[in-house]
């Protein structure tokens, strides 16, 4: 998600694939023990959001 945020930061227009419906794969598991992994994935789910907007 980093490598995304950061290329469409700089114009590129990026594509994220998951198997689920969500963003975050297996980083979703770890969010879910431990606050700090829950407090990065919120901020990269609210930065893919913005990225989306900013394209539009």
């Amino acid at each position: 998600m980093e490598a995304a945020r950061l290329g469409a930061l700089r114009g590129h227009r990026m594509v994220l694939a998951e198997a689920r419906s969500w963003l975050g794969g297996r980083f979703v598991l770890a969010a879910a023990t431990a606050e700090p992994n829950a407090e990065l994935l919120a901020w990269f789910e609210g930065e893919m959001a913005r990225a989306l907007r900013s394209r539009a």
